[in-house]
Protein backbone atom coordinates (compact mmCIF):
# COMPACT_ATOMS: atom_id res chain seq x y z
CA UNK A 1 0.00 0.00 0.00
CA UNK A 2 1.27 3.48 -0.91
CA UNK A 3 2.49 5.75 1.88
CA UNK A 4 0.46 8.84 2.71
CA UNK A 5 2.08 12.27 3.02
CA UNK A 6 0.43 15.41 4.37
CA UNK A 7 1.73 18.72 2.99
CA UNK A 8 0.98 21.89 4.95
CA UNK A 9 0.29 24.97 2.82
CA UNK A 10 -1.27 25.24 -0.62
CA UNK A 11 0.36 28.31 -2.18
CA UNK A 12 1.41 28.09 -5.86
CA UNK A 13 5.10 27.55 -5.07
CA UNK A 14 4.21 24.30 -3.27
CA UNK A 15 2.72 22.74 -6.43
CA UNK A 16 6.04 21.25 -7.73
CA UNK A 17 6.52 19.56 -4.36
CA UNK A 18 3.09 17.94 -4.60
CA UNK A 19 3.78 16.79 -8.16
CA UNK A 20 7.11 15.27 -7.12
CA UNK A 21 5.48 13.41 -4.23
CA UNK A 22 2.92 12.00 -6.68
CA UNK A 23 5.72 10.88 -9.02
CA UNK A 24 7.32 9.04 -6.10
CA UNK A 25 4.12 7.01 -5.72
CA UNK A 26 2.95 8.74 -2.53
CA UNK A 27 -0.68 9.53 -1.75
CA UNK A 28 -0.77 13.30 -1.27
CA UNK A 29 -2.94 15.30 1.13
CA UNK A 30 -2.66 19.11 1.00
CA UNK A 31 -4.09 21.49 3.60
CA UNK A 32 -4.56 25.19 2.92
CA UNK A 33 -7.04 28.05 3.29
CA UNK A 34 -7.19 28.65 -0.47
CA UNK A 35 -10.35 27.16 -1.96
CA UNK A 36 -8.73 26.90 -5.37
CA UNK A 37 -5.00 26.46 -5.85
CA UNK A 38 -2.61 24.69 -8.20
CA UNK A 39 -1.18 22.70 -5.29
CA UNK A 40 -4.61 21.34 -4.42
CA UNK A 41 -5.32 20.48 -8.03
CA UNK A 42 -2.33 18.12 -8.03
CA UNK A 43 -3.16 16.58 -4.63
CA UNK A 44 -5.04 13.31 -4.35
CA UNK A 45 -6.90 14.73 -1.36
CA UNK A 46 -7.15 18.55 -1.18
CA UNK A 47 -8.33 19.79 2.22
CA UNK A 48 -9.61 23.29 2.99
CA UNK A 49 -8.61 24.53 6.43
CA UNK A 50 -6.04 26.31 8.56
CA UNK A 51 -2.70 24.48 8.36
CA UNK A 52 -1.52 26.39 11.46
CA UNK A 53 -4.33 24.94 13.61
CA UNK A 54 -2.85 22.12 15.71
CA UNK A 55 -6.13 20.36 16.55
CA UNK A 56 -7.34 20.46 12.95
CA UNK A 57 -4.10 19.12 11.44
CA UNK A 58 -3.77 16.49 14.17
CA UNK A 59 -7.31 15.25 13.45
CA UNK A 60 -6.47 14.90 9.74
CA UNK A 61 -3.40 12.83 10.59
CA UNK A 62 -5.38 10.52 12.90
CA UNK A 63 -8.37 10.18 10.59
CA UNK A 64 -6.35 9.32 7.45
CA UNK A 65 -3.44 7.37 8.92
CA UNK A 66 -0.80 9.78 7.61
CA UNK A 67 2.73 8.31 7.37
CA UNK A 68 4.70 11.54 6.91
CA UNK A 69 4.23 15.29 7.03
CA UNK A 70 6.11 18.24 5.59
CA UNK A 71 5.67 21.93 4.80
CA UNK A 72 5.40 23.54 1.40
CA UNK A 73 7.07 26.92 0.95
CA UNK A 74 5.39 28.51 3.98
CA UNK A 75 7.95 29.02 6.77
CA UNK A 76 5.32 30.39 9.14
CA UNK A 77 3.87 26.86 9.47
CA UNK A 78 7.07 25.52 11.05
CA UNK A 79 5.65 25.88 14.55
CA UNK A 80 2.63 23.67 13.93
CA UNK A 81 4.65 21.27 11.79
CA UNK A 82 7.06 20.66 14.66
CA UNK A 83 4.23 20.20 17.18
CA UNK A 84 2.14 17.73 15.17
CA UNK A 85 5.22 15.78 14.08
CA UNK A 86 6.36 15.31 17.68
CA UNK A 87 2.81 14.51 18.85
CA UNK A 88 2.47 11.72 16.28
CA UNK A 89 6.08 10.49 16.35
CA UNK A 90 6.58 11.35 12.68
CA UNK A 91 9.96 12.23 11.12
CA UNK A 92 10.67 15.94 11.35
CA UNK A 93 13.45 18.05 9.81
CA UNK A 94 12.74 21.04 12.07
CA UNK A 95 13.82 21.72 15.65
CA UNK A 96 13.39 24.54 18.16
CA UNK A 97 16.38 26.46 16.78
CA UNK A 98 15.14 26.40 13.20
CA UNK A 99 11.66 27.26 14.44
CA UNK A 100 12.96 30.33 16.25
CA UNK A 101 14.92 31.42 13.18
CA UNK A 102 12.23 31.04 10.53
CA UNK A 103 9.00 31.82 12.33
CA UNK A 104 9.98 35.43 13.02
CA UNK A 105 11.54 37.93 10.63
CA UNK A 106 13.20 39.68 13.58
CA UNK A 107 14.84 36.47 14.75
CA UNK A 108 16.01 35.65 11.22
CA UNK A 109 17.44 39.15 10.90
CA UNK A 110 19.38 38.81 14.16
CA UNK A 111 20.94 35.54 12.96
CA UNK A 112 21.96 37.21 9.69
CA UNK A 113 23.61 40.02 11.65
CA UNK A 114 25.42 37.52 13.86
CA UNK A 115 27.03 35.86 10.83
CA UNK A 116 27.54 39.20 9.02
CA UNK A 117 25.19 38.53 6.11
CA UNK A 118 24.10 41.57 4.14
CA UNK A 119 20.48 42.52 4.72
CA UNK A 120 17.82 44.79 3.29
CA UNK A 121 18.03 48.23 5.00
CA UNK A 122 15.65 48.20 7.96
CA UNK A 123 13.90 51.31 9.32
CA UNK A 124 11.75 49.70 12.01
CA UNK A 125 13.66 51.06 15.00
CA UNK A 126 13.89 54.53 13.44
CA UNK A 127 10.16 54.53 12.68
CA UNK A 128 9.25 53.51 16.23
CA UNK A 129 11.27 56.41 17.63
CA UNK A 130 10.31 59.12 15.14
CA UNK A 131 6.87 57.84 13.95
CA UNK A 132 7.73 59.06 10.43
CA UNK A 133 10.57 58.47 7.99
CA UNK A 134 12.34 60.90 5.57
CA UNK A 135 10.82 61.22 2.10
CA UNK A 136 14.03 60.12 0.39
CA UNK A 137 13.70 56.61 1.87
CA UNK A 138 10.46 55.77 0.06
CA UNK A 139 9.23 53.37 -1.17
CA UNK A 140 9.32 51.05 1.85
CA UNK A 141 7.61 47.76 2.63
CA UNK A 142 5.79 47.28 5.94
CA UNK A 143 4.74 43.76 6.95
CA UNK A 144 3.90 41.64 10.01
CA UNK A 145 6.93 40.28 11.80
CA UNK A 146 5.48 36.77 11.96
CA UNK A 147 3.44 36.28 8.80
CA UNK A 148 4.24 34.87 5.37
CA UNK A 149 3.07 34.76 1.76
CA UNK A 150 2.69 38.56 1.57
CA UNK A 151 -0.21 38.53 4.05
CA UNK A 152 -0.59 41.94 5.70
CA UNK A 153 2.28 43.46 3.69
CA UNK A 154 1.96 46.87 2.05
CA UNK A 155 4.17 49.07 -0.13
CA UNK A 156 4.31 52.65 1.18
CA UNK A 157 5.17 55.80 -0.77
CA UNK A 158 4.37 58.34 1.95
CA UNK A 159 4.12 58.66 5.74
CA UNK A 160 0.36 58.63 5.39
CA UNK A 161 0.66 55.18 3.78
CA UNK A 162 2.98 54.15 6.62
CA UNK A 163 0.40 55.01 9.27
CA UNK A 164 -2.26 52.78 7.70
CA UNK A 165 0.24 50.02 6.83
CA UNK A 166 1.44 49.67 10.44
CA UNK A 167 -2.11 49.28 11.67
CA UNK A 168 -2.82 46.67 8.98
CA UNK A 169 0.42 44.72 9.61
CA UNK A 170 -0.27 44.48 13.36
CA UNK A 171 -3.75 43.13 12.61
CA UNK A 172 -2.18 40.15 10.83
CA UNK A 173 0.56 39.61 13.43
CA UNK A 174 0.09 37.24 16.35
CA UNK A 175 2.75 39.23 18.19
CA UNK A 176 1.16 42.56 17.19
CA UNK A 177 4.50 43.61 15.68
CA UNK A 178 5.66 44.95 12.31
CA UNK A 179 8.88 45.57 10.40
CA UNK A 180 9.69 48.32 7.91
CA UNK A 181 12.28 47.71 5.19
CA UNK A 182 13.53 49.30 2.00
CA UNK A 183 11.46 48.20 -1.01
CA UNK A 184 13.58 47.25 -3.99
CA UNK A 185 12.31 48.01 -7.49
CA UNK A 186 14.89 45.75 -9.16
CA UNK A 187 14.42 42.24 -10.58
CA UNK A 188 13.13 39.64 -8.15
CA UNK A 189 15.15 36.45 -7.63
CA UNK A 190 15.03 33.56 -5.17
CA UNK A 191 17.83 31.30 -3.98
CA UNK A 192 17.13 27.78 -2.74
CA UNK A 193 19.59 26.03 -0.44
CA UNK A 194 19.77 22.41 0.68
CA UNK A 195 21.44 21.68 4.04
CA UNK A 196 22.68 18.14 4.69
CA UNK A 197 24.68 17.32 7.83
CA UNK A 198 25.54 21.00 8.33
CA UNK A 199 26.85 21.33 4.75
CA UNK A 200 25.10 24.00 2.68
CA UNK A 201 24.42 23.49 -1.03
CA UNK A 202 23.02 26.10 -3.42
CA UNK A 203 20.23 24.13 -5.10
CA UNK A 204 19.01 26.67 -7.65
CA UNK A 205 18.54 30.34 -8.42
CA UNK A 206 15.18 31.45 -9.81
CA UNK A 207 13.92 34.56 -11.59
CA UNK A 208 10.49 35.33 -10.11
CA UNK A 209 7.73 36.79 -12.26
CA UNK A 210 5.45 38.79 -9.99
CA UNK A 211 2.00 40.28 -10.32
CA UNK A 212 2.44 44.03 -10.01
CA UNK A 213 -1.21 44.93 -10.60
CA UNK A 214 -2.05 44.97 -6.90
CA UNK A 215 -1.11 48.62 -6.42
CA UNK A 216 0.30 48.97 -2.90
CA UNK A 217 0.06 45.29 -1.99
CA UNK A 218 3.07 43.01 -1.87
CA UNK A 219 3.75 41.53 -5.35
CA UNK A 220 2.69 37.90 -5.67
CA UNK A 221 4.81 35.35 -7.55
CA UNK A 222 2.89 34.03 -10.56
CA UNK A 223 5.75 32.16 -12.20
CA UNK A 224 9.40 31.22 -11.86
CA UNK A 225 12.15 30.74 -14.44
CA UNK A 226 14.72 28.06 -13.67
CA UNK A 227 17.61 28.87 -13.97
CA UNK A 228 18.08 32.58 -13.32
CA UNK A 229 19.79 34.82 -15.86
CA UNK A 230 21.91 36.01 -12.93
CA UNK A 231 23.20 32.56 -12.00
CA UNK A 232 26.57 32.85 -13.74
CA UNK A 233 27.08 36.26 -12.15
CA UNK A 234 26.48 34.75 -8.70
CA UNK A 235 28.84 31.82 -9.30
CA UNK A 236 31.72 33.77 -10.86
CA UNK A 237 33.27 34.54 -7.46
CA UNK A 238 33.58 30.82 -6.65
CA UNK A 239 36.45 29.20 -8.57
CA UNK A 240 35.43 25.59 -7.90
CA UNK A 241 31.70 26.08 -8.38
CA UNK A 242 30.03 24.12 -11.19
CA UNK A 243 26.45 24.42 -12.36
CA UNK A 244 24.61 21.07 -12.31
CA UNK A 245 21.25 20.26 -13.92
CA UNK A 246 19.86 17.23 -12.10
CA UNK A 247 16.58 15.27 -12.26
CA UNK A 248 16.24 15.43 -16.06
CA UNK A 249 12.58 14.78 -16.87
CA UNK A 250 12.56 15.11 -20.68
CA UNK A 251 15.00 15.25 -23.58
CA UNK A 252 14.38 18.98 -24.07
CA UNK A 253 15.99 19.56 -20.64
CA UNK A 254 19.35 18.94 -22.35
CA UNK A 255 18.79 21.96 -24.60
CA UNK A 256 17.52 24.02 -21.66
CA UNK A 257 20.60 23.11 -19.63
CA UNK A 258 22.89 24.18 -22.47
CA UNK A 259 21.03 27.48 -22.90
CA UNK A 260 21.28 28.23 -19.18
CA UNK A 261 25.04 27.65 -19.21
CA UNK A 262 25.14 24.43 -17.17
CA UNK A 263 28.52 22.75 -16.75
CA UNK A 264 27.07 19.31 -15.92
CA UNK A 265 23.77 17.58 -16.63
CA UNK A 266 22.70 14.14 -15.41
CA UNK A 267 20.82 12.31 -18.17
CA UNK A 268 19.10 8.88 -18.16
CA UNK A 269 20.60 6.45 -20.70
CA UNK A 270 17.35 6.26 -22.69
CA UNK A 271 17.60 10.02 -23.40
CA UNK A 272 21.16 9.90 -24.75
CA UNK A 273 20.15 7.95 -27.88
CA UNK A 274 17.64 10.64 -28.76
CA UNK A 275 20.21 13.43 -28.90
CA UNK A 276 21.04 12.54 -32.51
CA UNK A 277 17.55 13.60 -33.66
CA UNK A 278 17.84 17.17 -32.28
CA UNK A 279 18.72 18.74 -35.65
CA UNK A 280 16.57 16.45 -37.75
CA UNK A 281 13.98 18.17 -39.96
CA UNK A 282 10.31 17.64 -39.18
CA UNK A 283 9.74 16.23 -42.68
CA UNK A 284 12.42 13.57 -42.22
CA UNK A 285 11.20 12.77 -38.73
CA UNK A 286 7.59 12.39 -39.95
CA UNK A 287 8.70 10.15 -42.83
CA UNK A 288 10.70 7.90 -40.51
CA UNK A 289 7.69 7.64 -38.19
CA UNK A 290 5.44 6.54 -41.08
CA UNK A 291 8.04 3.99 -42.19
CA UNK A 292 8.23 2.65 -38.63
CA UNK A 293 4.45 2.21 -38.47
CA UNK A 294 4.56 0.49 -41.89
CA UNK A 295 7.23 -1.98 -40.75
CA UNK A 296 5.29 -2.70 -37.57
CA UNK A 297 2.17 -3.43 -39.64
CA UNK A 298 4.08 -5.84 -41.89
CA UNK A 299 5.54 -7.68 -38.89
CA UNK A 300 2.06 -7.99 -37.41
CA UNK A 301 0.75 -9.52 -40.66
CA UNK A 302 -1.51 -6.67 -41.63
CA UNK A 303 -2.18 -6.08 -45.31
CA UNK A 304 -2.49 -2.49 -46.41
Amino acid sequence: MSKKILILGSNPETAPLVKRANEKGLVTYVIGKEKKSLSKQFAHYPISGDASNFKFVNSIIKKNGIDAIMIGTVDILLDNYLKVSNKNNLPCYANKKSLRAFSSKNNFSSICRKFKFKQIPDYTTYLKKKSTIPDNLFPVLIKPVDSGGGVGAQICNSNNDVKHAIKNAKKFSKKNMFICQDYFLEDDIQLYFTIINKKVFLSCVVDRTTNKNQKNKSPVCVGANYNSKYLKLILKNYKNAKLLWASTREVFNIIQAERSGCDIITVPSEFIGKIKIFNKSLNSFSLDTVKMFYQDALKAGFKI
